[in-house]
């Protein structure tokens, strides 16, 4: 569902009163029904491609439980290979290509057949230059990635294959996170699916909290940016270097404010339903290191990441040399997940190559990147954490961080790696000190976000959201639903990760 369009503002409420009011199993019916129905109305191409992924996965999960009864027939010691079991390897491979194949198709294949096309021209075999070409569904990777994770856990015996298909759709199907995350996982959504029934008050009004700072981050903060970030990166080569510095920079803040708002939207509406989804992020750009930041930043896809490709690969537990490489393999799938170009794959092998350098040099140990709002509350860490010299190094280390992180998204941005290599020389070159690109009352709006990011990051017990005191909570309220009532930006356009 579009969250900053005029349709969710009425189609909502008519889903929150009818699913409220269901029981287990029927809730479960009209929520399926319901997620496709809203599929079918934005984007017929995409919940045909959904149905397909959905039933790919399913009934290969359940030849897969065949193939490992079979193979465990033959050869009764398996049942001692744990998790990583040997058992159906052919089958696991012929479930993983299957699931991918519509997402390779969709997605790469205009990328792939480009690319072959160049190769086979520098060595004078001249091709066709109608390049296969298609629009990928939307949500595409998001839905690729949570059947895969239910293949490989059911591979791994993590739990057994779901035997009722009707509840693998509305799992795979399940509306408030398809088209951007976060990405769910089988055994964490699913036994809501199967247990949530009746109104949970509590959790629906932290929803609807949840629902209405990610309204504000999206449609007062990413949306209005976009209208002035655009042009300028759109013509680049006749901006200064000032302008596309601060383009860079208050991009980094629309990615941000797109994406979380979209998260937390999608949480909201979880939430009110009576569903806990899992966070998606948590103040990214108070990260320490590049590595931090991936704790921080889209956390489902970063942990989608470390289950089912890092540590296959070895992870951490091999030689340092391996370990390197399993980081540089990790990040470039991130890149290519995120999309069919260069400048993604570029963008992810920086980031991996970045943690590499971190690990070289010692700057991910655990009492400096691992510390969370919960830890800075603790005593022990106190006096440490708030230390003068500590302090000092950590905004040190936040601030060159988030300037990294902001040249990093240039690649993302760029439409070829040379338009990104000349905006990067131009912001080094061409400086005119010229950095207004956008009206004034947008960096209050920031400042807003950034403060109430300091909050969660040093006192989350202050949050104005769940403060003690009730005029704190409902000024704070009042204040955000009328900023979204002026200055909200509607149905501008699809959320910027809908496309992945």
């Amino acid at each position: 569902m579009v969250y900053n369009s005029f349709l969710f503002i009425w189609l909502f409420p008519i889903i929150f009163m009818v699913g409220n009011n269901l029981t287990v199993p029927y809730r479960k019916y009209f929520f399926l029904l319901a997620s496709y129905g809203i599929y079918i109305y934005y984007n017929k191409w995409m919940t045909l491609t959904l149905i397909a992924v959905s039933l790919i996965s399913y009934f290969f999960a359940k030849y897969l439980k065949k193939d490992l009864r079979k193979n465990l027939k033959k050869d009764p010691d398996k049942k001692n290979c744990g998790k990583e079991t040997i058992c159906g390897k052919g089958t696991i491979c012929a479930g993983v290509i299957a699931t991918i194949l519509p997402l390779v198709v969709f997605k790469y294949g205009h990328f792939i057949s480009e690319n072959l096309s160049s190769f086979t021209n520098s060595f004078g075999f001249i091709s066709d230059e109608n390049h296969f070409s298609i629009i990928a569904p939307l949500g595409i990777s998001f839905f690729t990635f949570q059947a895969l994770s239910y293949v490989f856990d059911v591979y791994r015996k993590k739990y057994p294959a779901e035997q009722n298909l009707s509840n693998y759709l509305t799992y795979m199907a399940f509306f408030p996170s398809m088209i951007a995350g976060p990405i769910n996982r089988y055994d964490q959504l699913m036994p809501q699916l199967n247990t949530v029934q009746g109104f949970n008050r509590p959790l629906a009004e932290k929803g609807l909290k949840i629902i209405l700072w990610g309204m504000f981050l999206k449609v007062v903060i990413a949306d209005r940016l976009q209208l002035y970030i655009d042009p300028v990166f759109d013509g680049f080569l006749q901006e200064s270097g000032s302008s596309l510095l601060m383009a860079a920079i208050l991009y980094s803040i629309q990615l941000y404010t797109d994406f979380a708002g979209y998260s937390l939207m999608a949480i909201g509406a979880a939430a009110t339903l009576g569903y806990n989804l899992k966070q998606n992020f948590h103040n990214p750009y108070f990260s320490i290191g590049i590595t931090d930041f991936w704790h921080r930043w889209h956390i489902t896809l970063a942990h989608w990441l470390r289950d089912y490709i890092y540590i296959p690969l070895g992870g951490s537990r091999c030689s340092k040399k391996r370990n390197y490489a399993n980081i540089l393999i990790t990040f470039a799938v991130s890149g290519i997940w995120h999309g069919a170009n260069w400048t993604f794959i570029v963008w992810g092998l920086l980031h991996g190559l970045f943690q590499v350098i971190e690990k070289m040099l010692g700057l991910q140990k655990k009492k400096e990147s691992k510390l969370s709002s919960t830890d800075i509350e603790s005593s022990a860490l106190k006096p440490r954490y708030f230390s003068m010299k500590n302090r000092s190094i950590r905004l040190a280390r936040i601030v060159l961080t988030f300037f990294l992180i902001t040249f990093l998204w240039i690649f993302f941005r760029m439409n070829t790696i040379e338009d990104a290599w000349i905006v990067i020389e131009k912001i080094f070159t061409s400086q005119d000190m010229h950095f207004g690109i956008c009206e004034k009352f947008i960096y209050v709006f920031i400042a807003i976000v950034f403060i109430k990011d300091l909050i969660d990051e040093i006192r989350p017990s202050c949050n104005p959201f769940y403060h003690s005191k009730t005029w704190v909570r409902w000024g704070t309220y009042l204040f955000i639903f009328t900023s979204i009532l002026l200055f909200g930006v509607f149905d501008a356009g699809q959320f910027i990760y809908a496309r992945f």
